[in-house]
Parts: C-alpha cells; structure tokens; sequence
C-alpha cells in the first residue's frame, strides 16, 4: 500500500472499492490505526464507497518528526491529504480522535466535507475525562503494550508503545486541545451523524446528545450495550448504520 508526502510526514494509506464510487474517508482514534480499527468493516464499506483509510501523523506506517500529536495537526493533515488525493469533495468519518479532529476540518475548510460521521467523539476534554485516560493509562495491561508495539513498532520503534500513550495523556491534558463549546459546533451544518454507545468508556451519552443539540444538521443514534470502540467491536451495527446514513446524503458527483 502506498505513502504519500503529507505537509511534513510521509502518510501511509490504504484504499479499496470502486475506483469511480463516492469517497470515504476513515480516521481512526489515538493510538490505533487505520486498517486496525475499520479492518472488519472495509468488505461492506467497500462494495459501494471508495475507501480512503490512513494512518494519522504518528501513527501505525505514517511518521511524525515533531514528536507530538495536536488535534488541529491532524486536521491540516487531513486537509492536505484529501486535497493530494484530488479529493474536491467527500465522506469523512472519524472514529475518537479521527472524530475530534474533523470538527476542526469542517470549521475550516466545510468545502472539502460533504458528510461527518462522529463515532464514539467529543468536543471538550472535561475534568472526569482526564481522569478516566489517567486511570486508563496507568493500568495498561501488557497485552495492550504487545498489541500497540505490533501496530507502532515497524516504523517508531520497540519503546513507542509506551511513547504514544504519554502523547495521548499530553494530548487530553493540553490547554485549548478541543477549544469548543456547543454554540461553536452550530456553524457546521453539513450532514453529520453523531454515532455513540450507550456504555462509552470515556464519552457518557450527555456528550453526543450535546453535540447532537448543537449541530443544525445532524443526527444521533446510541447504539444499545455498546462501548467505545464501535467499528471494531460492533462492527454489524456500525456499518448498517453509517450506510443508511450515506446513502441519504449521497454526493452527486464523486470525484473517485
């Protein structure tokens, strides 16, 4: 699968479906990666979307030589990635991270966005947040650690596993990381899909239900007895959802 020069880190991708259906990106959250979060679910996705599915700035394949990971970051990057690609217009769908930054995305460049699917995604890092990553961090079990060498290794090295959940820690606890208040999300008013389990570990229903308030063009559903993780672990009701959510606001023209 190919890398592509994104600003100032080469940026791995993958692709799949038709060359000439409409376009869908898929973001995953902090320290995952692309085909690690959205691999069960690019079979169906991919019968009717052409899937764009990256791995973000410090991430699995993709390189970051800053040394940090910054919300607003990773939407430029986006930005510039969609744009690399020809990409006029397209689908965005961002699962945590991936759904924090695309509302910097959709704020500053609405042009590029033509639907936003936030899965399991907030627009503030409350206090009871910050507790919750420091508690999850602090007991990160050794399969975790196993798991996040196998995803970040190839490319950062043995020690990143611990390095990107620091960064994540830095990035909940970073003032102004997510800057919005709900009156800031009325001016995306493209259509958005604000998609949240019932039992998030980190997100409680009152943080999509507010979002869903606050966007003039969006809807919401709470997946029963589901949790954070929902591309990946409720894969069926993730994507029967996101299709029929698509296919209403279908592009007319895709550029792919």
């Amino acid at each position: 699968m190919p890398s592509i020069r994104v600003r100032d880190i080469d940026m791995y991708y993958e692709t799949y479906g038709p060359l000439d259906a409409q376009p869908l990106v898929l973001l995953h959250g902090f320290a995952g990666t692309g085909h690690d979060t959205f691999g069960p679910c690019l079979d169906r996705l991919g019968e009717r979307y052409r899937l764009f599915v990256p791995d973000m700035r410090g991430h699995g394949r993709t390189t970051s030589p800053k040394g940090e990971i910054v919300h607003t970051e990773l939407a430029r990057d986006t930005a510039v990635f969609a744009t690399a690609l020809g990409l006029a217009r397209a689908h965005f769908c961002g699962h945590s991270s991936g759904g924090m930054h695309l509302l910097f995305l959709a704020l500053e460049r609405p042009e590029l966005v033509h639907s936003l699917t936030l899965v399991s995604a907030t627009y503030t890092f409350d206090d009871e947040l910050k507790a919750r990553v420091r508690e999850v961090r602090a007991s990160a079990s050794a399969e975790w650690i196993d798991g996040l060498k196998s995803l970040h290794g190839e490319t950062h090295g043995v020690d990143y596993a611990d390095t990107i959940l620091d960064l994540w820690i830095s990035s909940v606890h970073r003032p102004n990381e997510l800057p919005f208040h709900p009156e800031d999300l009325t001016e995306i008013i493209c259509p958005t899909l604000i998609m949240n389990g019932d039992r998030d570990l980190f997100f409680p229903v009152h943080v999509p239900t507010t979002m869903y308030q606050s966007m003039p063009n969006s809807e919401l559903c709470i997946l029963p007895n589901c949790g954070h993780g929902l591309p990946l672990t409720s894969t069926r009701l993730f994507v029967t959802v996101l299709l029929e959510f698509l296919s209403r606001n279908p592009i007319e023209n895709a550029n792919r």
